[in-house]
């Protein structure tokens, strides 16, 4: 018996059923397996397949791995890289760890890795089949930095270095043989910023088998040995006579002189004869002697300096520096000419010079044979300049009467010169100068004005002497006699003006009283003023 329609559909229905559940088994199976598998690829610790970095295939290599195996292929490149620096016989070799040189393989190795582990599971599988069908390909970049060898690079240069000395002269005033010298040394030096450069450019042109030779230069001195010589010329010189000087004037004379002598004056620098002595006190060795104060000479600590600032003014003038500042005495000196003194007192009157040239100028100073001599070097006037100083007198004065002032303490009947009447005068001085024998030019050094002086005369008068008494007896018949007074004028001579002598020598010199006196001025040597201040 056939089987009913109901059955029939049944059956069907059942089919049905079972191939869908059978399909729905399958479809479940095969999600599972590829979800299953998807995350076995997203989970994955090595590279997806079709990447490579600088054309090593990564597929399947760990992070280290992809590292070892490109340092394996870019390690023998830095090892040949060699900088090598050369000086004469001296090397300085460099490798590529000193310059940091490096391949980014790190960097390109954690970039390529991360390719399909960004994002969610789904964009992940897409970036992973888009590489897997396109493929991924990266190079190294090699990359260094040279101003790493800045530092090592001024170590050699600081090695390298010699400093340049100039050469130098030792002045011996007190020698027959003035100077000794020491020749210069040229140094050296080596250019950092250029040995920069040409490592850079061996480095950009890869080379590593050159070597540098490293820029290497002298260093000229300042002052060379001939140069000194010729600025060690005597350039003038000028003496002044100490035979009438005393042994204690002599020897303050000797005592200030020797305060410069050795002296080396620097072009520019401004000499200060005050500074160069200092105080002049007893203190330092100073004695008393001859000084001039208020118009008259007495005793007075340090006398005889004066005669040390001008002949040094003299020799000054003569070797064409520049004065800057000089006063003249009260009165003409004897050991210089009216208008060639200068005089000084300590925090008061200064005489100075400004080496005017272009090399150093060197003093020496010293007492002989009775004489105080100064001598200037230094570089050689030009065309053979030679210096004279000139003086005229060009207005003259008489000296005033002097007053005179009685004083009883004085013995009867004489007198003592206080001050000494003296004319006044007026007296430009010149500087004339001479090239190569030729007369060029007269200067106007100083126009100065001494002033007369009036003299003081201390006297006491003898007393009158007595008449005796008359006899009366024998005179009663006879007329008064008339007796003229005794003349009762001090006894003494007038010291006479030493500028109303006429000595042969032009210079104004103080004759000596006809009769001893004890006028202080007339017991001092001729060659006595200094300190002065008018």
């Amino acid at each position: 018996m056939q089987p009913s329609r109901m059955e029939k559909r049944k059956k069907t229905v059942k089919k049905k059923f079972a191939f869908t559940v059978t399909l729905l088994v399958i479809i479940i199976i095969l999600g599972f397996s590829t979800i299953t598998y998807a995350n076995h690829i997203l989970n994955k610790e090595v590279f997806y397949p079709n990447i490579k970095i600088a054309g090593i295939d990564m597929e399947n290599l760990t992070k280290d791995m992809a590292i070892t195996k490109l340092k394996e292929k870019f390690q023998p490149y830095l090892d040949d890289i060699k900088i090598t620096l050369a000086f004469e016989d001296k090397k300085w070799e460099f490798d590529y760890k000193d310059i940091g040189a490096q391949f980014d393989i790190e960097e390109k190795v954690e970039e390529a890795y991360r390719i399909g582990r960004k994002g969610s599971s789904l964009n992940r599988l897409r970036e992973i089949y888009d590489v897997y069908k396109n493929g991924f390909s990266s190079d190294v970049t090699f990359s260094y930095d040279v101003s790493l060898l800045k530092d090592k690079v001024q170590q050699i240069a600081d090695e390298l270095y010699i400093q340049p000395e100039d050469a130098s002269v030792k002045f011996h005033p007190n020698k027959s043989q003035k100077f000794s010298f020491t020749s210069e040394k040229v140094g050296r030096e080596m250019d950092v910023e250029a040995t920069m450069a040409m490592i850079e450019d061996v480095m950009e042109k890869e080379d590593y088998s050159s070597v540098i030779d490293l820029p290497v230069h002298d260093i000229q001195p300042e002052v060379f040995v001939e140069d000194l010589k010729k600025a060690t010329y005597k350039i003038s010189s000028f003496s002044t006579d100490l035979s009438a000087s005393s042994a204690a004037r002599t020897h303050n004379i000797r005592l200030a002189s020797e305060t410069f002598n050795g002296r080396v004056v620097k072009p520019g620098e401004v000499f200060s004869f005050n500074e160069s002595t200092g105080v002049r006190s007893k203190k330092k060795g100073y004695k008393d002697a001859a000084i001039i104060v208020g118009g008259k000479v007495e005793d007075g600590t340090a006398g005889g300096v004066c005669q040390v600032s001008s002949t040094l003014y003299n020799a000054v003038l003569m070797a064409d520096l520049e004065i800057v500042e000089r006063t003249k005495h009260a009165f003409p000196i004897t050991y210089v000419g009216p208008g060639r003194d200068a005089t000084v007192v300590y925090g008061a009157l200064d005489f100075k010079f400004r080496n005017n040239k272009d090399t150093p100028i060197f003093i020496a100073s010293y007492v002989s044979n009775k004489r105080l001599l100064i001598e200037i070097y230094g570089e050689k006037l030009p065309n053979n300049r030679k210096i004279e100083i000139q003086t005229e007198i060009y207005s003259s004065s008489p000296a005033p009467e002097p007053k005179r002032v009685v004083k009883k303490d004085l013995p009867p009947g004489t007198e003592k010169v206080e001050i000494l009447s003296r004319k006044g005068l007026k007296v430009r001085a010149y500087k004339v100068i001479y090239e190569n024998g030729v007369r060029v030019k007269r200067v106007l050094i100083s126009d100065d004005y001494y002033k007369p002086i009036k003299g003081l005369i201390y006297y006491n008068p003898a007393p009158k002497k007595e008449e005796k008494p008359k006899d009366n007896n024998n005179n009663q018949n006879s007329k008064p006699q008339n007796t003229k007074p005794e003349d009762t004028k001090p006894q003494g001579t007038k010291p006479q003006d030493p500028q109303d002598s006429k000595p042969q020598n032009p210079q104004p010199q103080e004759p000596k009283p006809k009769k001893p006196d004890t006028s202080a001025e007339q017991q001092k040597p001729q060659s006595e003023e200094t300190d002065s201040a008018e």
